[in-house]
């Protein structure tokens, strides 16, 4: 269950999200839902100014959790896509989670079938998660506008 980071029942507290995230009972980080679109570039630097940065699903569980609160929030049911800090780092070959906390290689992936086809086009760059595609990844320009999923540790 969704939740501002209050306490619980028996009064353990389950951290604390600055306003505007949210976050889950016994998780370790917060999230903003952004109700617009924009570049991976401008949706990183606007979870960069809110002390977190572009998501990073690094499991299973992790991109269930984002997808369920996506596909459920009515508030977000016109948005068709959803950047997270997923990109192609050119000189390793390889999708990395960029953030400013860690640098990951992506290891747990929920690609689309087909997906990431930056084989055929070296300019799909930035990792988006796709609403009409079951919420699986897609490779895409960063230049294209999506909104976008913003994550900060819990306080």
């Amino acid at each position: 269950m969704a939740d501002s980071g209050r306490s619980n029942e028996d009064g353990k507290n389950r951290g604390q999200c600055q306003q505007g995230f949210v976050t889950y009972d016994n998780w370790n980080s917060c999230y903003m839902f952004s109700t617009f679109n924009t570049t991976w570039y401008d949706a990183r630097d606007y979870c960069v100014a809110m002390g977190g940065d572009l998501v990073s699903l690094g499991s299973l569980q992790e991109h269930f959790l984002v997808a369920f609160h996506i596909l459920n929030d009515p508030e977000y049911s016109a948005a068709q896509g959803w950047w997270t800090s997923g990109t192609f780092v050119v000189k390793t070959k390889q999708w990395m989670w960029m953030s400013n906390i860690d640098i990951q290689p992506v290891t747990y992936v929920k690609w689309a079938v087909n997906e990431p086809n930056d084989q055929h086009d070296k300019n799909l760059q930035c990792l988006m998660m796709y609403r009409l595609d079951d919420m699986l990844w897609h490779d895409r320009i960063c230049t294209d506008r999506y909104n976008f999923v913003c994550e900060i540790p819990v306080a």
